[in-house]
């Protein structure tokens, strides 16, 4: 009987480095204007908004909660809730796979020129 001989694997594929979620798109200030809280776009004051959401494997947000407003007394947490979901991000990547992950999303409300 012939002895075995150990076969050599072909090339591997390379795994994707690992890497923090990061920007594939955001909306566009014509969709975030739509959003402006009316009482405020009316002062015309600007604001900021922090938001925290969880980002699935797919890059979509959710469970987004308000980390920081301002200012506090306007509605532009409300309405940076409700354009956090607009905001398309590539996943974090660990070990060579997609994984879930929180992130903080910067939203500016500014009145146009």
């Amino acid at each position: 009987m012939a002895a075995g001989h150990l076969h050599e694997p072909g090339p591997t594929k390379a795994l994707a480095a690992d890497r923090e979620a990061d920007w594939r798109r955001q909306p566009a200030a014509d969709v975030v204007q739509f959003f402006y809280p009316s009482d405020a776009q009316r002062k015309k004051i600007g604001g900021m908004v922090i938001v925290r959401c969880r980002i699935n494997e797919a890059g979509v947000p959710h469970d987004c909660q308000i980390a920081s407003e301002t200012p506090d007394d306007l509605g532009f947490g409300e309405a940076a809730l409700k354009l956090a979901p607009l905001f398309e991000l590539n996943p974090k990547i660990a070990n060579g796979r997609a994984v879930e992950s929180t992130v903080r999303i910067p939203i500016t409300f500014k009145m146009p020129d």
